[in-house]
């Protein structure tokens, strides 16, 4: 396990060793700093002494209070479909961590997403390839999202903007708060930056106009969770949704394969996510065969040696093909697979509760 991978776990991690605990202990004085700041910055303003920039548009921030791994990347593909639907253009605004995109940069669905396709050269983040490749959204990306959305409406209207991980982006005023909760570890290990997981108190949760829980079913207990955060945050306020299996895809050519066509196959399984379980959990639940399984941090950026690695560990013990999460697949482009094939698992949102919730929160927007 990479130290990065170490770093990652220790940071989610609830049931910690001794040792662990001991690390998280002398870290906590920095974990106070941390928290002095984040509250000092959310004071500031809320004060006015910081301003924030109302746009033009209903602007929707999609958000969380854990580092990675709560589920934002779906719930803003899922948000950007249902604007679709009502007939609304929408410009997801996102930073677009873990590309290389230094200047505002926007995809425009109708243009340059194809042409870029084509010149096989891409310097975006695995969320925002997976955003433009799942929405018919023009994309913003850049640090600066201001700058992003300037540039986008120079030739574009837009009715709504996304704010994509959006909670701690204060410079922009929202019309609707979204934070995305991961069912299975609502509040991350519970401990703040750099001692654990969290990026805000929970306190800050009370600001949040809607609670949307992720991956419901694979909660200990999806019921008490479920009750006990509608219970702190009021049943109108509460969704939640799962992460259902939308379809499986052939890398090489594209072709949709049904599940039963992978019943058998000795399958080496890898992701890149900040949370592989889940993903792990979901192969097992459809009762695919996992011979092997092959985690690396969040947004990693695969290398041939890697992959060569990977597949002769998957060929040592009988594997015949690998599956990847969406999110992993864009990054392979180039790469050689030792011969094995390669499955791409497709996820959607799926809303279990409190779906009418969200559409009214929606819909709410542009009743004026």
């Amino acid at each position: 396990m990479s130290e990065m991978l170490r770093a990652q776990s220790f940071l989610a991690k609830r049931d910690r060793s001794l040792a662990e605990l001991l690390v998280g202990w002398l870290l906590l004085p920095f974990s106070l700093l941390y928290l002095t700041v984040v509250t000092m910055r959310r004071t500031a303003y809320s004060i006015g002494l910081c301003k924030s920039v109302r746009l033009p548009v209903k602007v929707i921030s999609v958000g969380g209070i854990t580092v990675g791994g709560s589920g934002k990347t779906p719930a803003v593909i899922h948000i950007a479909e249902i604007l679709s639907s009502l007939g609304k253009s929408t410009l997801i605004l996102t930073r677009g961590y873990g590309g290389d995109v230094e200047s505002p940069t926007v995809l425009y669905p109708d243009g340059n997403r194809s042409e870029r396709r084509r010149s096989g050269i891409s310097l975006l983040s695995d969320e925002v390839e997976l955003m433009a490749a799942r929405t018919e959204s023009a994309i913003g990306i850049g640090r600066d999202r201001l700058a992003s959305f300037k540039m986008a409406t120079t030739t574009h209207g837009f009715d709504a903007a996304i704010l994509d991980d959006g909670f701690q982006h204060l410079k922009i005023k929202r019309d609707l708060e979204i934070v995305v909760l991961d069912a299975t570890a609502p509040f991350g290990s519970g401990h703040l930056l750099p001692s654990g997981n969290l990026r805000e108190p929970r306190r800050t949760l009370k600001q949040a106009d809607l609670i949307l829980l992720t991956r419901i079913s694979q909660a200990d207990d999806r019921d008490s969770v479920l009750a006990k955060i509608t219970r702190d945050y009021g049943v109108n306020r509460v969704v939640a949704s799962d992460y259902v299996c939308d379809s499986v895809v052939e890398w090489r050519n594209g072709k949709t394969t049904p599940m039963s066509g992978l019943a058998g196959i000795p399958l080496c399984a890898v992701a890149a996510i900040a949370n592989p379980d889940s993903f792990f959990m979901m192969l097992r639940e459809h009762g695919l065969q996992i011979r092997h399984r092959r985690a690396f941090v969040d947004h990693h950026i695969f290398t041939q040696a890697e992959m060569r690695e990977v597949a002769a560990e998957a060929i040592s013990v009988g594997c015949r093909a690998l599956i990847v999460t969406e999110k992993d697949a864009v990054k392979l482009e180039a790469l050689d697979f030792c011969g094995l094939d390669v499955y791409v698992y497709r996820i959607r949102l799926q809303i279990a509760a409190g779906e009418a919730n969200l559409h009214q929160s929606l819909l709410g927007l542009f009743d004026d």
